[in-house]
């Protein structure tokens, strides 16, 4: 599909969290940028949430789609998943006519829990041009081969966030020589690059951050852990804690539990559970170090290019040194342990130049690896290849 010259190209930006999500800020701050003079952008989204008035305030057309159908490959209870999702996916059929009716020149997957919208798009023989953005980790079952031969045969194009998603991809399937893809980071928030961060002076004692939501799979628990061992050895340094509960239906809320066990054993002057925050770059300004507890071992996260974009030092779980460079920007654990990272902490609080240091070079690397200008060049670029062909 080519575009007519002078013509602007319509994009198709199809978001399933409605602006709550890493998926939907990065999507967000890429399209902050967007040079409407070439593209048009559209975005229709699935959760209701702050995405409408943002996109209003760029000046772009989106809808909300409660019928849009995803799928996120999980490492199990998929067929669980199916049958909780099943009367959306009946759905399916009408959203993508409601697709093939408006017709734009690209159409941009933001998650790829989407992939069954490209098979059905392609069996209803639709050829317009599709972008898919892999955000997730697949896990190694035949859910994400599936997911794979569906991007091998029908995608047009791949971005992965990270090496770790590609990997991962190539592991069930995918097949990088025959398929165009490229790795772009996601953008930091502009105006967290452009903050003006004092890298002079510490406070009395070290104020560590966590942004995330509080599930199992970030490792709020782990928090408390960590905080047993703060107090026990005396550390001076306070663990604030930015983040909602899940939706669990059945289940005690789990910002109130992990607040009910801080209470009892004592360590409310050490770990602090804030409930979720609307002013990220705020609550960074402030912290010395964040922390990712994350059990799934992926320290690149949306949390961890914030703080570096706000110089802001981060502690992680995992291996991968494609953000954190270990002793310098931040420290990797490998595995979770306690005892492990609150001696890295303490450390820390004896030698507070190291912090400074540290600040400096997160914001450096920051600038460098997550500037919103290069990775909207990145992404057009991709835009710019397909409608030439």
């Amino acid at each position: 599909m080519t575009v007519e010259s002078g013509k602007r190209a319509t994009v198709l930006y199809i978001d399933v969290e409605g602006g709550f999500g890493g998926s939907s800020l990065s999507l967000y701050h890429f399209l902050r940028g967007m040079d409407h003079n070439r593209y048009k952008p559209t975005v229709w989204y699935r959760s209701s949430g702050p995405m409408e008035a943002r996109l209003d305030g760029l000046g772009i057309a989106s809808e909300h789609r409660s019928d849009i159908y995803h799928l996120t490959p999980v490492e199990k209870s998929n067929w669980k998943n199916f049958l909780a999702t099943f009367p959306r996916f009946l759905k399916i059929r009408a959203f993508v006519a409601d697709l093939i009716k408006a017709n734009p020149d690209v159409l941009h997957l933001n998650h790829v829990g989407l992939a069954p919208v490209i098979a059905y798009l392609r069996l209803k023989k639709w050829r317009g041009k599709i972008v898919v953005h892999v955000r997730s980790q697949f896990p190694k079952n035949w859910v994400s081969r599936l997911y794979c031969k569906i991007l091998n045969n029908w995608a047009d194009f791949v971005i992965f966030i990270s090496e770790n998603e590609l990997n991962l991809s190539i592991q069930n399937g995918f097949d990088p020589s025959s398929n165009y893809y490229r790795v772009i980071y996601n953008p930091a928030p502009r105006e967290m690059l452009d903050l003006s961060v004092d890298a002079s002076s510490l406070q009395d004692k070290v104020q560590i951050v966590f942004l995330g939501t509080l599930s199992k799979l970030k490792g709020p628990d782990r928090l408390v852990e960590l905080a047993r061992e703060l107090v026990a050895n005396s550390t001076p340094a306070v663990l604030n804690v930015y983040g909602g509960s899940p939706r669990q239906v059945g289940k005690m809320n789990e910002l109130d539990r992990l607040r009910d066990i801080a209470k009892k054993e004592g360590l409310e002057s050490t770990i602090r559970f804030h409930g979720h925050c609307d002013t990220p770059a705020e609550k960074l300004a402030q912290a010395d170090l964040l922390i990712r507890t994350s059990r799934g071992n992926d320290p690149w996260g949306r949390d961890i290019i914030e703080a570096m974009a706000c110089g802001v030092p981060v502690l992680a779980t995992g291996s991968f040194d494609g953000f954190i460079e270990d002793g310098k920007t931040g420290f990797l654990l490998g595995e979770w342990n306690a005892r492990e990272a609150a001696a890295t902490i303490a450390a820390l609080c004896e030698n507070p130049t190291r912090i400074l240091e540290m600040k400096a070079q997160a914001r450096s690397r920051a600038q460098r690896l997550f500037s919103p200008d290069h990775h909207q060049r990145l992404v057009l670029d991709v835009y710019g290849q397909l409608l030439k062909t």
